[in-house]
């Protein structure tokens, strides 16, 4: 609780934080972008991790102990019904980029990997299954940011960087 009227965004997400429909987040990436971003979003009311895909499972289980200080939030997720599940529970699941781009729970998408292929096979691909983009993957942005910029518009998305 604090005596600070809330305005704008944080209204906007503390409403969502009450009536149990935070904005649903999947990251790519577990490096130092995305633990920040899973140690951030814990913070934030309204606001819910709920997969990491990552090539290396054992850097987003490491996010998900910085975060949240055990791993007791994390869930392997190998299948899309084990995806949903996972966040359904209020876990995060460690899932593939393919599975967490195109499950129906997610609503945002934030790119946090550095690799430029990444963004031109799964960002799109996010896109497409009608996610929001966040865009912190610069490498990606300056190669391919206007392409992806478009196709957002074209597909009735937004594509943030």
């Amino acid at each position: 609780m604090t005596n600070v009227a809330l305005t704008g965004l944080a209204r906007d997400l503390a409403k969502r934080a009450a009536e149990g429909r935070p904005v649903r987040i999947g990251v790519i990436g577990s490096g130092e972008m995305g633990t920040d971003l899973v140690t951030q979003g814990m913070l934030m009311p309204g606001i819910s991790v709920c997969a990491i895909s990552t090539r290396r499972p054992h850097t987003a289980r490491d996010a998900i102990r910085i975060a949240y200080g055990d791993e007791a939030m994390a869930r392997e997720a190998d299948t899309p019904s084990k995806l949903s599940q996972a966040i359904e529970s209020g876990k995060i699941a460690i899932t593939s980029n393919e599975m967490l781009v195109t499950n129906p729970l997610i609503d945002v998408v934030i790119d946090a990997t550095g690799k430029p292929g990444v963004a031109a096979d799964f960002d799109l691909m996010a896109m497409q299954h009608g996610k929001h983009l966040v865009m912190m993957n610069v490498e990606a942005d300056v190669t391919i940011g206007c392409y992806l910029k478009q196709q957002a518009d074209r597909l009735g998305v937004v594509y943030s960087v």
